[in-house]
């Protein structure tokens, strides 16, 4: 059984570029809202002890 030929092979900030390129095209300024789960934050950053 042969393999098919392979198309293109990216590396990650080749994909990355191209991704970028083409939503910047199609989309423009593109802002995204998350929430961060799970998130806590040392005391040393805070200030206060635990």
């Amino acid at each position: 059984m042969s393999l098919p030929p392979i198309a293109n092979i990216f590396t990650v900030s080749r994909l990355n570029t191209t991704v970028r390129q083409l939503l910047e095209k199609e989309m423009g300024l593109v802002w995204i809202s998350a929430e961060i789960s799970n998130f806590t934050q040392p005391a040393s950053v805070t200030g206060t002890s635990r």
